[in-house]
């Protein structure tokens, strides 16, 4: 039985958004669902000890693997060893969820063949690359690995990766690369696979944007970047990649329900103000920080306050302000963010204003 449709399920999908008659937009997504693909033939056919080693040297689960490690700060154990560990015992839990993607591999497996039949990437790249200056010409081309376990709380990640030919490894100085988690979102995003496909849209636009977005701080002249190791700035940072991350990912529910997100808002504003108060004092430990940056995006989805602020900083942004003045945060950079949503405060006395993050 041959397995080609998807062990070598890299799908090329190319969108071209024509400006005049001149090309806008020249990315591409390679999709690869091969590590989710063996894991659930092998939780199919007995999960025989031979097949373990080649699963686990999958590029899919190789990094997936050094992320989850990386995010429980521990060594071990290694993700092979936590297969066998699960085929002696099915009921064994692990820091890969090994035994929730068991449980859940029939959801995983419809997700996995929805997604494989269906191209959601060309919106998702449009509905990201939108909000990139229209002046920056996109010719880039990343890959997408959909995995079917990992840490826990990453449904959805960009790491930076190195390939040397057989070899991947995640460094900070690598190619931006997204992750999603077929498990988490076959649990935890509907109740069919046709409306998991539909919330995985804007997942998948939230991770573009910050490929693009990573991609066009690298490269632009007009973008201008903060100090990297001062707190306020790392939060600042934060705000505003994940701010318009999550309002793309949200826009439309936004725009037409939004007094349903409306009572997050101020409580996650005043969190934000708060930390940036700590932060200019500097009267906390710097582990104390760590963790104080950690929950700005890190948790439950409403308590994530950088990333919620950022999200209705956004929303305000293009509400008061128009499309262009949100775009033209990223081309100027973060403390453009702040300011620009400053002016949309003055505009509508009602929104929460952000204190102490920037100059004036």
């Amino acid at each position: 039985m041959k397995h080609t449709n998807i062990l070598l399920s890299i799908l090329l999908i190319f969108l071209f958004v024509g400006c005049s008659q001149k090309e806008k937009y020249k990315t591409a997504i390679f999709q690869d669902f091969k590590s989710t693909e063996l894991l659930l033939r092998w939780f199919d056919s007995g999960m025989p000890e031979s097949d373990i080693e080649n699963i686990a040297n999958s590029p899919g689960m190789i990094l997936m693997e050094q992320n989850t490690l990386n995010q429980e700060k521990c060594t071990e154990p290694v993700f092979a060893e936590a297969l066998r560990c699960f085929m002696t015992d099915t009921t064994h839990s692990d820091i890969y969820g090994i035994a929730r993607a068991y449980r859940n591999r029939k959801a995983i497996k419809e997700l996995m063949d929805t997604l494989v039949g269906n191209n959601i990437c060309d919106s998702a790249i449009y509905f990201a690359a939108k909000y990139i200056p229209e002046e920056y010409k996109m010719q880039y081309d990343f890959s997408a690995y959909f995995v079917p376990t990992g840490w826990i709380r990453g449904d959805a990640y960009v790491r930076n990766v190195i390939q040397e030919e057989n070899t991947y490894k995640l460094c900070s100085n690598g190619k931006p690369t997204s992750f999603f988690n077929l498990e988490i979102i076959s649990s935890g995003y509907g109740n069919t696979a046709t409306e998991q496909m539909q919330m995985l849209k804007g997942v998948i636009a939230h991770e573009v944007f910050h490929v693009l977005f990573n991609n066009y701080k690298q490269e632009s002249s007009c973008y201008i970047q903060t100090e990297s190791t001062d707190y306020k700035n790392r939060l600042l940072s934060l705000i505003h990649d994940e701010g318009i991350a999550h309002y793309i990912c949200y826009r439309n529910d936004m725009k037409n329900y939004f007094s349903s997100f409306e009572p997050f808002q101020s409580k996650n504003i005043d969190m934000l103000n708060k930390t940036v108060s700590i932060f200019n004092t500097d009267t906390i430990s710097i582990e104390a920080k760590e963790q104080l940056l950690l929950a700005a995006n890190i948790g439950n989805f409403w308590d994530k306050y950088g990333s919620i602020s950022g999200m209705f900083m956004a929303y305000h942004i293009e509400n008061e302000l128009g499309f262009e003045a949100l775009v033209e945060t990223v081309r100027k950079g973060d403390a453009c963010f702040v300011k620009t949503y400053n002016e949309a405060c003055k505009k509508n006395a009602a929104i929460p204003v952000v204190n102490d993050l920037v100059a004036n």
